[in-house]
């Protein structure tokens, strides 16, 4: 009989465990699903004794190799089988109980980590940002002529933004403080790049991207203003708090260089690293064509207020082949500050290109 069970076992991929003695035990042992999983088969009772034909056949699960939870226990003697019970019926009660064991284990833990959905294609988020830098002394602006923005020019140009009903919110940044995140993001100009070199800022976010060019043309009417920009809300503001752009076939110097696009084995490794980790709770994969969408049409937001008339448009410019767009996963989390050390795992990742928090950069996968 324990030959038997023994064939089954090795047939079905199992090894014998450790742990086997061989004296009225015999224990084996698979992977499954990320577990193991142990059949053990013997004669002998908790005293060590051996009563007839009886015999016991255990089955035990664990995700980390240690003592497992007791899935399933048959004691063949105590259900009344004898020598008459066929041996095909107790195959087929280990396979009963091996499928139940696996299948079962394997839906309630995929239950317990996010799926990959396909990245919705709306709504666009209403409003958008905008970005107001001061001038800065000796810079380049022919607005500013070489000159900082007084004191007095900042004061009026914040309560002029403070007067504006298409401004939802409001933002000043100080030197120091557009300095500290310009050094946070590239450690290297540490010591090339001086306060002095960086300017105050005011920056926020409109009601309606209708009311984008208006507020465009007034802001940059006033006095003492290097350089304003207004864009359209990103697309997946609000929707994830992560971007994970993948390695594709023509990214830029110093993104995936001498390599070319993320393997499925790559994405697969990605996929099991943001399903795995606490926080998580929603990751959509974005292919080559949302990514397209997106772009195209962050471009003709973009269009009304950069470039209203369509005859200033580079007729001659060629559309960006599909091939040249990314793949990236977009990741929503339930706590955003989680996600400086997410970043720092998915980009240590083989076919990470890049990622960060969902902004214009990330979130148009540029």
């Amino acid at each position: 009989m324990l030959s038997f069970y023994r064939d089954i076992a090795f047939k079905d991929g199992g090894t014998p465990s450790p742990e086997d003695d061989g004296e009225g035990v015999y224990c084996f042992t698979k992977s499954a699903d990320a577990k193991d999983v142990e059949l053990s088969v013997g004669f002998l009772d908790a005293a060590g004794e051996k009563h007839g034909d009886d015999y016991d056949m255990d089955v035990n699960s664990s995700t980390d190799g240690g003592a497992g939870v007791d899935l399933l226990e048959f004691c063949m003697g105590v259900l009344g089988f004898s020598d008459i019970v066929a041996p095909v019926f107790r195959v087929l009660l280990v396979f009963v109980a091996m499928t139940a064991l696996l299948l079962g284990t394997s839906a309630a833990e995929a239950d317990r980590f996010p799926k990959i959905l396909a990245a919705p294609v709306g709504p666009w988020p209403e409003g958008g940002q905008f970005f107001v830098h001061l001038c800065i002394k000796g810079g380049i602006s022919d607005a500013c002529g070489g000159k900082e923005t007084t004191p007095v020019q900042r004061r009026a140009i914040e309560k002029r933004l403070r007067q504006m009903p298409q401004i939802l919110d409001l933002r000043y940044k100080s030197k120091q403080e557009a300095l500290a995140k310009m050094l946070a993001d590239a450690p290297g100009l540490t010591g090339v790049i001086e306060e002095n070199d960086v300017p105050e800022a005011f920056t926020g976010r409109l009601h309606r991207w209708s009311d984008a060019p208006a507020f465009d043309s007034a802001i940059k009417a006033l006095p003492g203003i290097y350089i304003a920009r207004v864009i359209p809300t990103p697309f997946w503001e609000g929707k994830a708090d992560i971007a994970v752009i993948l390695c594709d076939n023509s990214r830029r110097p110093g993104y995936c260089e001498g390599r070319a696009r993320a393997t499925a084995g790559e994405r697969e490794m990605i996929e099991d690293l943001l399903k795995r980790i606490k926080g998580v709770k929603r990751i959509y994969f974005a292919g080559q064509a949302h990514n397209m969408w997106m772009s195209k049409k962050f471009d003709t937001l973009l269009s009304r207020v950069v470039n209203p008339d369509s005859r200033g448009k580079d007729d001659d410019a060629k559309p960006k082949p599909l091939d040249e767009y990314y793949e990236s996963y977009y990741v929503k989390l339930d706590d955003q500050a989680l996600v400086p050390s997410i970043v720092d795992k998915v980009n240590s990742l083989p076919g990470v290109a890049g990622g960060g928090k969902v902004s214009v950069f990330y979130g148009l996968g540029f």
